[in-house]
């Protein structure tokens, strides 16, 4: 059975954009070597990436299966792009992560989505 999977790269304050939407310094450990990360088996894995409006959407109509996060060890203060913005339904609680893989200078992470009994 496939999954909907939202990924973005983020800093630790949330952002996957600076004001002036450029990205930073959160993309610097891509050239620090290989790193196995686990992916969705299946057909029919749909990823969204890097989040924002399609994320949001998906995540507010309980279509979003798993969360994945590439989380930078930066602190930019502010930015123009939170991962999801400003979420229309109430809080969305994420389970423990399934998937925790230390690179350098970034940590992969995966949530699951978790969802109310009878239907979110």
């Amino acid at each position: 059975m496939g999954i909907v999977q939202a990924q973005a790269i983020m800093s630790l304050d949330g952002y996957v954009a600076k004001q002036d939407n450029t990205i930073g310094r959160l993309f610097d450990w891509l050239q620090n070597g290989e790193v196995a990360i686990p992916t969705p088996a299946g057909d029919f894995t749909v990823h969204l990436a890097p989040g924002g409006t399609i994320a949001r959407q998906c995540l507010d109509q309980g279509l979003l299966d798993e969360v994945a996060i590439d989380l930078v060890p930066v602190v930019m203060g502010a930015g123009n792009r939170p991962f999801f913005g400003e979420l229309s339904s109430e809080d969305v609680l994420l389970g423990n992560p399934t998937v925790c893989v230390q690179g350098d200078r970034v940590t992969h992470l995966v949530f699951p989505v978790l969802r109310a009994t009878g239907g979110r």
